[in-house]
């Protein structure tokens, strides 16, 4: 009896270091038997046959703790995140924290119509925690510092997330940017010798500048319709006649 108390003092102690077995039989057979007789004769092992099994929580407690599972888990590296130097670079930052969000599994914060339920509030407070820093760490624009020194005493990076979103899509800013945008759209030829690259990479590099459009315009009716955005394109490849063959044909 007293040595499968010990044992389970000696699983606590696992778990008080973040090395609790996992539900996997392997992770159990893992364990080794010096490991284990080496903390027989702690003063670790002593304190808990001294203070009785009830006086430290059991490993499934832990296990079973959402903001244990969330501290103990998937290694978060605030250095993995990029800085926004420059508001009109919005779009590819936002796309890397996304990205970089979600495979650490906080990318919720990213979303401003997400509610934690009651039994998640806590664990969506942590990663509000971590978020937070990270956009003090990477908003290095005037508005992006501005927003996050609002929200220091509350660190909702959820808000500041989405604030920062609504300025650099919908402010007048962003407008100016939309305007860029559109001139390159209804002037961009490939073929005049301004592009450099190839065919594909130019029409790839079009059509993400209609997206940046659309994505910049604060009155979402002034989108262009699909009849003058093909009209376009075909103008912008009008020089190379394997392309505008295309258009030929299609006319025909």
């Amino acid at each position: 009896m007293r040595l499968l108390i010990l044992f389970q003092g000696y699983i606590n102690w696992l778990d008080r270091k973040g090395e609790t077995p996992g539900n996997n039989l392997g992770d159990w057979t893992a364990l080794q038997q010096d490991d284990f007789d080496k903390y027989r004769i702690s003063a670790d092992a002593s304190l808990y046959m001294n203070q009785g099994p009830q006086s430290t929580p059991t490993p499934s407690t832990s296990r079973n703790d959402p903001v244990e599972q969330f501290r103990r888990g998937i290694k978060r590296d605030i250095s993995l995140y990029e800085p926004l130097k420059d508001d009109a670079l919005w779009d590819s930052w936002n796309a890397q924290l996304v990205a970089t969000a979600r495979a650490q599994g906080i990318d919720d914060v990213l979303d401003p119509t997400y509610v934690p339920s009651s039994g998640d509030k806590a664990l969506f407070d942590e990663k509000q925690k971590f978020m937070y820093a990270v956009l003090v760490k990477c908003l290095n624009t005037d508005q992006g510092k501005t927003i996050v020194r609002f929200h220091v005493d509350t660190y909702n990076a959820q808000k500041v997330y989405a604030e920062m979103k609504t300025y650099c899509l919908q402010s007048a800013k962003a407008e100016l940017n939309a305007a860029d945008h559109l001139t390159y759209l209804t002037s961009a030829k490939f073929g005049d010798g301004e592009w450099r690259g190839t065919a594909e990479a130019f029409l790839l590099n079009w059509h993400d500048r209609l997206r940046k459009h659309e994505d910049t315009l604060k009155d979402k009716s002034k989108k262009l319709d699909d009849d003058l955005k093909r009209t376009l394109l075909q103008n912008a490849v009008s020089l190379i006649p394997q392309l505008n063959d295309v258009k030929l044909r299609a006319d025909q």
